[in-house]
């Protein structure tokens, strides 16, 4: 079985900022804590959130995606946990990560 990939997070209370950096296809899970998440607005992610309420006990704020290396979240009133996910650090179930694949892939392509 392969192994998880490396995740980072933090807890926000109140009103909040957070500039996050990553890599395009991060992963980036926003959820309530203790009721709901309200004004969210997020930058830089696939799926955009524009002031909008994140209710606590529902999954809408699960596995975003980074469109680029850096994105943004704010936070009105509220708790609120942020997960990163790095999927670069993905691994099979050889224990190779996404990176060494392709390496691995580049390499078979330049011998053929």
């Amino acid at each position: 079985m392969g192994r998880c990939p490396r995740q980072s997070g933090g807890l926000r209370y109140g009103a909040a900022h957070l500039a996050l950096t990553g890599t395009q296809g991060d992963l980036l899970s926003l959820l309530p804590i203790g009721g709901d998440a309200v004004g969210v607005t997020t930058a830089g992610l696939a799926y955009p959130l524009r002031d909008e309420t994140l209710y606590f006990g529902q999954a809408r704020g699960v596995s975003n995606v980074f469109e680029g290396a850096e994105a943004e979240v704010w936070l009105r009133e509220g708790m609120m946990l942020v997960i990163q996910t790095d999927e670069r650090r993905k691994t099979d179930d050889g224990g190779r990560t996404t990176d060494e694949r392709r390496g691995t892939n580049r390499i078979n392509e330049q011998t053929d």
